[in-house]
């Protein structure tokens, strides 16, 4: 996970944390260029790998578009709304542009298959081919987060209505602000909401560790989106820091696609966590918040 960077590896485990405002220009460069490089002469075992590097650009920009998709198809509802607000008129304009979704997810589907043919090859390579691979597990795992998707896309095309709820590849509300890692350690950022009882439950997580030289030094200007899906605008929600270190977190809002909410602290830095020890090797309590930021949205 580290070695890619926790924030690119988090599209293996889920496929609703990815709904934000990150630009999708570098990974759309990254599919150019492995598409490209797929169509060149290769030796066979590097043209597997290839192949399969180009399945995953290809997820990169899809499941993000996807998000993104559907936050649009809310302002399309929205736009043809005709009673009192939330209250979508039903159908409007929401039907072609969920048709062409469809058409989008059925498209992936092929580069999946392609994807998988892929990791088959460079898993016979060197091992049983009678096993699998932790590359078709991963592949495996996708295939169902698409037929998830694909299936509510068939029921919104019904029912536009359901744009509003949550989906596979966002919330009904989507919670985004940017982490800064401006002293690498060994930080862990959460996203937590309490209930009813006044018991914090974690929504989300993850380390800020990258083993890449711009972080590998006392001090970085790396900054990561975060979002996290979220069930309703009036959810009690904070963000804290587990582990070694302090993380800034800035420009909290809280969104539908249609009506964004910002947090109090917007847009300014709100520093959490504890400085990193100088020498020696600390502990990490992972079940204790080093640093908590209450969420309070305008």
């Amino acid at each position: 996970h580290a070695f890619a960077g926790y924030a690119r590896w988090q599209i293996n485990d889920r496929w609703d944390v990815l709904a934000g405002n990150e630009g999708l220009k570098a990974y759309a460069h990254e599919r150019k260029f492995f598409t490209r490089l797929s169509r060149a002469k290769l030796p066979a075992p590097l043209a597997a790998s290839v192949a399969f590097r180009c399945y995953l650009a290809e997820r990169d920009v899809f499941v993000r578009r996807a998000a993104r998709d559907v936050f649009r198809l809310r302002r399309i509802i929205t736009n043809g709304r005709a009673n009192r607000p939330g209250e979508p008129r039903l159908g409007g304009d929401a039907s072609p542009y969920l048709k062409q979704m469809q058409a989008t997810a059925a498209d992936f589907a092929l580069a999946l298959k392609a994807g998988r043919k892929a990791a088959q090859a460079m898993w016979r390579r060197s091992r049983d081919p009678q096993a699998r691979g932790p590359n078709e597990t991963v592949l495996d795992r996708d295939e169902r987060r698409l037929a998830d998707w694909r299936a509510w896309l068939r029921r919104a095309v019904r029912r536009p209505e359901l744009a509003w709820q949550a989906t596979p590849v966002c919330g009904a509300w989507q919670l985004q602000f940017m982490v800064h890692n401006f002293a690498p350690a060994v930080q862990k950022v959460v996203v937590e909401q309490q209930n009813g009882e006044g018991v914090w439950r974690e929504l989300a997580a993850r380390f800020t560790i990258e083993f890449r030289a711009h972080t590998a030094r006392p001090h970085s200007k790396l900054r990561r989106e975060f979002t996290v899906p979220v069930d309703s605008p009036d959810a009690r929600l904070r963000i804290a820091v587990r582990g070694v270190g302090q993380v800034a977190i800035s420009h909290a809002a809280l969104t539908n696609g249609v009506e964004t909410k910002r947090a109090e602290t917007y847009p300014h830095n709100k520093t959490l966590g504890r400085r990193a020890p100088s020498r020696g090797f600390p502990s990490p309590d992972w079940a204790e918040n080093t640093g908590t930021m209450p969420l309070r949205f305008d």
